[in-house]
């Protein structure tokens, strides 16, 4: 009896023990890559109507008025939602200024680009 006993609690243990495969606990969200310029609206973040994102990151926008090319923008990359960033969440900055200028005018096409 004892031994019938010992078979079905091992027999019981294998039978829950390979159930499916489930987390142990909830995965981690997600990261956000939302995108904020003149044609795309980031939630809780408000949108510059004179910055926008080119080809492959969006379809080609649509861009309206006059441009500029006396402006000095500046690209922050931040994971935060907030304005203005907190340092220590700034991952890079892209300036015309300097040597190493990564924002360049391209008079001809009518646009500042960064990679």
């Amino acid at each position: 009896m004892q031994r019938a006993s010992i078979c079905f609690v091992a027999a019981a243990v294998a039978v829950l023990g390979c159930q499916s495969d489930q987390p142990l606990s909830s995965r981690p969200a997600s990261p956000g890559a939302d995108i904020s310029d003149g044609a795309h609206e980031a939630p809780g973040f408000p949108s510059n109507p004179h910055f926008f994102f080119l080809r492959p990151m969006v379809a080609a926008p649509s861009p309206g008025g006059v441009f500029n090319p006396r402006l000095s923008p500046v690209v922050q990359i931040c994971s935060q939602t907030a304005t203005p960033c907190p340092a220590e969440q700034v991952h890079a900055v892209f300036t015309t200024a300097g040597d190493s200028a990564a924002i360049r005018v391209d008079t001809s096409r009518q646009r500042y680009a960064v990679n």
